[in-house]
């Protein structure tokens, strides 16, 4: 499969059609995946106050989402100006995203870390997909006068940090299925984003016979990476390694 830049379409007429499509599907996982835990939060149910980080990270991700979505839109109804000056929300968001999701799921592990000393093993996922987000939300923002190239970079980050919807949409029907075998952890915590770039990847090559650089470069990367979480979650090393740097106490 060639990814020859030289013969890339930088536009089809169903590229609207694609990114709406997207975006829709987004929102689906996020609100079968969050509804019951916000259900949770706002019925004072929930296993343990929310801490600052967890608010902060919570607004911020649905701010990126909000965002995104009015992005498309507006690109849809062919406003780029007005798209391009609100990109910049998107851009501040990241950092915010990124250490407010570390410190949430630190705040998480210390506290499951008493009832379940094994919790610590998951860390590995969240840190995984706040490194994902930041390099190609970092990458989308450094591309933005290559739209081609910045789309796919959205829609790299987007993917991963959807992740925990999906995974607690249907994570727990593959679990019962699966266990917590190497393809179980795989696909409870993945399939989600999995599914979403290699969309993406057929709809290049459904509309241009070719992928795009950054997506030919980014799935197998994105895949990679999360085939080796499974690897890390399941290893010797990984929990005493997560307490030392939690300082959490060893069991």
């Amino acid at each position: 499969m060639s990814t020859s830049a030289t013969t890339f379409a930088a536009w089809h007429k169903n590229d609207r059609a694609f990114f709406l499509a997207f975006i829709i599907v987004a929102w689906v996982a996020i609100g079968f995946g969050f509804s019951p835990s916000i259900t949770e939060r706002f019925t004072g149910v929930a296993d343990y106050p929310a801490p600052v980080s967890l608010v902060v990270h919570v607004w911020s991700f649905f701010a990126w989402m909000t965002v995104l979505t009015v992005q498309i839109l507006l690109i849809r109804f062919k406003r780029p100006k007005l798209h391009q000056t609100i990109g910049i929300v998107i851009v501040a968001l990241i950092p915010v995203m990124a250490i407010s999701g570390l410190a949430a799921e630190a705040f998480s592990q210390r506290f499951y870390a008493a009832q379940n000393p094994e919790n610590v093993r998951f860390y590995i996922v969240p840190l995984t997909g706040v490194v994902l987000f930041t390099i190609t939300a970092t990458m989308a923002f450094l591309k933005r006068t290559d739209p081609p190239a910045h789309k796919r970079y959205i829609l790299l980050a987007t993917s991963v940090i959807l992740a925990a919807g999906f995974s607690r949409w249907w994570g727990p029907y593959l679990g019962k299925m699966m266990g917590e075998s190497l393809p179980g952890l795989l696909l409870v915590n993945w399939a989600g984003p999995i599914l979403l770039i290699l969309a993406a990847a057929a709809y290049d090559y459904a509309t241009r016979r070719r992928l795009h650089r950054v997506l030919a470069i980014g799935v197998p990367a994105y895949i990679a990476v999360f085939v080796a979480t499974p690897l890390i979650y399941v290893s010797d090393f990984w929990p005493v390694l997560v307490r030392q740097i939690l300082g959490i106490a060893p069991v």
